[in-house]
């Protein structure tokens, strides 16, 4: 498949005052907005695309061999080569996570090329383009700032940027007074996201519409987030696979044009399903705790690029995670979960009474593992297969009908809804193989009743770690701690022979951590009826 690389040695000759920008110019001109000139246009200093391309393929600095490719290319190009690059900025304030670069092309006398750039490899770019989730960002500031004082009368625009680039770009033009948008002749956003009409109002954003050009991979996950619905929609192949079709440089090109699709990837419309469930279940201030408790960990462990984020980093990370993410955290954390399950439904299934009421009780979640604890000792050869299987035909019949759901909507248009129909017809084989075959379900059923024992015993080292030494409640955690590890990896790697000997084991185990439970929270509350009294009264009770 030929890509940019190939589009500029092919129009190396035919400079902008023959042929005008393209859609496939303006990809080139985001590749190029991601140039690290900090020591190269300083001053103010203006220098031409070939002269910024020689001067970085003579340093020292390591560079890919596609981007070593790329500069000579560019270097030597009629068309991109004379075309003067001015008014550059990069900004980077970790304080305040704001990552924020741009660049002026002059493209000919009366023609100028904005391109914003995209994240970076900084973990306050990537926490900026979070935060557009939940606030107006200072890249997005300054890029209006940036538009309003280089926007100057006589000359026409062009302006465009990748992923974070063009979401910068388009806060920028709905802002803009309309006499200097009127110099704007195009827009060209690559895979970028929309703004978020939780924070903003993105109506403005028609006042740019017809003008606008969007692009993006057919695996595009980013670039429909806050999708503004702009109607001139390119859809583009790409060499690479999934996720990493963001990534401009594997675009296609045909004969000068971009390759297009025939429509989106199917598994990206899951993906994107599940971000937009997810979106709708946590409100702005949930997801400025996730995003604000989730890089403070990330950063804990002193990285401040991506590629600083070591084995040992991600342990740090973790650790700081399961130890100070508050409560809306580890809530968003969980409709994370919740989204990848059930998409646009997740906020339902969140609302759910007997959920809800799981997730705001701690009687609730004792009194859940004194049942699961009683049902271990009453069917105990056959209670860890019968819990799995229940969770999985519930699962099974959950997606089916939501799958029914869509069809009916689409009027049984199978093409629309195959990714659905095709899931829908691999869960139940799976079911059907699990509940069928012998040991498969027993199998199935040790591997996640040992994770979850594992995953307990976790939690309780974590709350070991937050009481104070030689309480009670301090000496309960310590146990469950041991004895959850201990059944969690005996339950994987036991025999089938010995399934009602664990499963006594298990049983017991969980009414004792459930019952206990039980009685230090009536304990907790009795204790706080008493001290409001003794508020009320003034006496002791």
């Amino acid at each position: 498949m030929d890509t940019i690389l190939d589009y500029i040695q092919w129009e190396r000759d035919l400079p902008f005052t023959v042929k005008d920008v393209t859609e496939v110019d303006s990809v080139v001109f985001s590749f190029l907005s991601y140039m690290d000139l900090k020591e190269v246009l300083v001053s103010g200093r203006q220098l031409t695309v070939a002269e910024c391309c020689t001067i970085l393929l003579k340093q020292a600095k390591p560079m890919t061999e596609r981007h070593r490719k790329l500069y000579e290319a560019l270097a030597v190009s009629k068309r991109f080569g004379p075309v003067v690059i001015g008014s550059y900025m990069d900004s980077l304030v970790e304080e305040e996570s704001v990552q924020f670069s741009v660049m002026l092309f002059r493209v000919r006398r009366d023609l100028t090329y904005i391109a914003f750039r995209g994240t970076d490899n900084t973990l306050a770019g990537w926490k900026e383009d979070f935060m557009t989730c939940f606030t107006l960002t200072g890249g997005q500031r300054m890029a209006l700032r940036y538009l309003r004082r280089h926007i100057q009368r006589g000359m026409r625009y062009d302006i465009g940027g990748h992923s974070k680039g063009g979401n910068l770009a388009m806060y920028a033009l709905s802002q803009l007074e309309d006499d200097k948008l009127r110099q704007v002749r195009h827009v060209y956003l690559q895979d970028a996201p929309g703004l978020c009409s939780d924070v903003m109002d993105v109506r403005p954003l028609d006042r740019i519409r017809s003008r606008t050009v969007s692009m993006m991979p057919s695996f595009s996950v980013v670039g429909r987030l806050f999708d503004p619905g702009f109607p001139n929609v390119r859809i583009v192949q790409s060499s690479a696979e999934g996720i990493m079709q963001h990534d401009i440089e594997t675009w296609g090109v045909d004969h000068g044009e971009l390759l297009l699709a025939s429509s989106l990837d199917e598994a990206s419309e899951r993906i994107h399903e599940s971000v937009v469930g997810w979106l709708d279940g946590v409100n702005t201030e949930e997801r400025r705790h996730f995003v604000d408790d989730v890089f403070r960990a990330v950063e804990s462990g002193g990285a401040r690029t991506v590629e600083e984020l070591g084995p040992r980093a991600v342990d740090t990370m973790l650790s700081e995670l399961a130890t100070k993410a508050g409560k809306e955290t580890r809530e968003a954390a969980a409709k994370l979960t919740l989204a990848a399950l059930f998409g646009q439904y997740t906020d339902k299934v969140w609302n759910l009474r007997l959920f809800r009421w799981l997730r705001t009780s701690a009687i609730a979640v004792n009194l859940l593992l004194l049942m699961i604890g009683f049902l271990f000792r009453m069917l105990p050869v056959h209670s860890m297969g019968i819990i799995v299987g229940l969770v999985l035909l519930s699962f099974v019949v959950f997606e089916v009908l939501i799958t029914i759901r869509h069809l009916l909507d689409n009027h049984w248009d199978l093409k629309s809804e195959h990714i659905r129909v095709n899931t829908s017809i691999i869960l139940i084989s799976l079911a059907y193989i699990l509940l069928v075959k012998d040991q498969a379900l027993f199998n199935l059923s040790t591997t996640v009743f040992g994770i979850l024992f594992l995953a307990m015993s976790y939690n309780n080292a974590i709350a070991l770690r937050r009481d104070s030494s030689w309480t009670v409640a301090w000496f309960r955690h310590l146990l469950m701690t041991l004895m959850y590890a201990f059944v969690g990896f005996f339950v994987v790697v036991s025999a089938e022979h010995v399934i009602s000997w664990y499963a006594d084991m298990a049983g017991n185990l969980l009414m004792f951590d459930g019952m206990a439970g039980l009685t230090h929270e009536v304990q907790k509350q009795i204790k706080s009826r008493k001290d409001g009294k003794e508020k009320q009264t003034g006496e002791p009770v």
